[in-house]
């Protein structure tokens, strides 16, 4: 299952990630998140963890995505919440709550609108099909077995899920949370 841990802003939480086997981390360039990193930030965790581990640039809008258009070539991924104007070449992780008509190597779907807790999905998953939906929103090592049974998506995302506080992950969180999805692909 691709798991990615989405909000890292180090490059020892990139590699520890990394040598856990998950599938990608996400770095945050919108300024509003506590989850940002800066262009300088970035680099520093990408040249720590390019090769290990997948990239993922997760961009608010276009604006985002322009405004930190030099970083770009630097990743595996971009993920965005409206569809992109110009995807820089990259493979194209869209955030939706519902059906659009744009063709998106995934869709990412979180109805949680930052609450911290998982908001039911339609079962249907909006039509997409399920080896191209990443279920983010609310996840936690709680929760995640019975969304992954419930919706058998091709991925998950956590980031507060993970974390002591908002921007802040824990390894321990980090491990056990990756435990646990393990444990159902046995």
């Amino acid at each position: 299952m691709f798991i990615k841990i989405c909000g890292i802003r180090d490059p020892d939480t990139a590699l520890y990630i990394a040598s856990l086997g998950v599938s990608a981390i996400g770095l945050v360039f919108h300024p509003k998140s506590p989850r940002y990193v800066s262009i300088s930030m970035a680099r520093r965790v990408i040249e720590s963890a390019a090769g290990k581990i997948a990239i993922v640039g997760v961009f608010k809008d276009n604006l985002d995505l322009q405004m930190h258009s030099k970083i770009v070539e630097y990743l595996d991924f971009i993920q965005i919440y409206e569809i992109p104007k110009n995807n820089l070449g990259k493979r194209v992780i869209l955030g939706v709550k519902g059906k659009v008509e744009f063709d998106a190597d995934y869709y990412l779907i979180d109805f949680s609108m930052g609450s911290n807790r998982f908001v039911e999905l339609p079962l249907d998953l909006f039509g997409y099909r399920r080896d191209r939906v990443i279920v983010s929103g609310g996840l936690n090592e709680g929760n995640v077995l019975s969304v992954i049974e419930r919706y058998r998506p091709f991925g998950i995302d956590v980031s507060s899920g993970v974390e002591i506080a908002p921007g802040i992950k824990d390894r321990e969180l980090i491990r056990r949370f990756v435990e646990t999805i393990r444990r159902i692909e046995k």
